[in-house]
């Protein structure tokens, strides 16, 4: 099956087209990559057509499509959720919601395929603004039968760089495994987050931080649909973490009207 799989839970976001087979086999078949600094509601639409347009397929003959929920930009997670929404229901194709973090460490797991190391620890972390990072911790093994897979550890968090720095701190305490940090949220942090941890273990920061996350948005759609069947997306919402500035702000003025009812 085809699926379409859009990213745009960060400024440098992608679109890619994948045909998934049996036995976890998949096949990229065109990927367009964002920059860095690209306005998703501008660019998005051009980029699905673009995508399509390099693998020479119509949306018709697209089976589903995998959009990234969340964390990530609040703008970016409703662009890509309601353009996906928008063409699944033009086409009838299927709609699944994936979580960005995850995706961020398959196409970690992607990048490093070649590699044959027999487990890595891996943090991804996303800048997630006000200070703070959307953050989520995996270890990547070897399965059963050879094959490279991920392991989640904990639920998506927004935290601190500090308070990550000490999660890290005990995720390492177990063992000596190599952990490597990577996301957006690096270079903005490394300051808060490394200097203990470089003390307590091997740290090792991936030079790329925009790694494009379209295939890995596609492959564990693919993957969720063989294992559960075909979802109901209709009433899939981005997954923030937080409160919006918007809601923040509603919330002060609420509060300081009951102030002044009171007084």
């Amino acid at each position: 099956m085809r699926v379409l799989g859009i990213d745009t839970a960060t400024p440098a976001g992608s679109v890619a087209l994948v045909q998934a087979g049996e036995g976890g086999r998949l096949d990229v078949l065109a990927e367009v990559a964002g920059e860095s600094d690209q306005r998703h509601a501008e660019t998005l639409l051009e980029a699905v057509d673009a995508c399509l347009d390099r693998a020479g397929c119509t949306l018709p003959e697209v089976a589903g499509l995998a959009v990234a929920a969340g964390p990530g930009s609040f703008t970016g997670l409703r662009v890509g959720l309601a353009t996906a929404k928008g063409l699944a229901f033009a086409t009838g194709s299927w709609l699944v919601g994936v979580p960005t973090l995850e995706a961020y460490a398959r196409a970690f797991l992607r990048a490093r395929r070649d590699e044959t190391r027999v487990e890595e620890r891996v943090c991804v972390c996303l800048d997630a603004r006000k200070g703070e990072v959307y953050a989520a911790l995996f270890t990547i093994a070897t399965g059963s039968e050879g094959e490279r897979v991920i392991l989640r550890h904990a639920d998506d968090a927004v935290l601190s760089p500090v308070d990550l720095r000490d999660r890290l701190l005990a995720f390492l305490a177990g063992g000596a495994a190599t952990l490597r940090v990577v996301g957006d949220g690096v270079p903005r942090y490394a300051d808060q987050i490394l200097p203990d941890l470089q003390r307590a273990t091997v740290v090792e920061l991936v030079a790329s931080a925009t790694l494009p996350r379209g295939v890995a948005v596609a492959q564990i759609a693919a993957e969720t649909v063989r294992r559960d069947g075909v979802p109901d997306g209709v009433d899939l919402v981005p997954l923030y973490l937080r409160a919006s500035e918007a809601e923040i702000k509603q919330r002060q003025r609420e509060a300081l009207a009951s102030r002044i009812e009171k007084a």
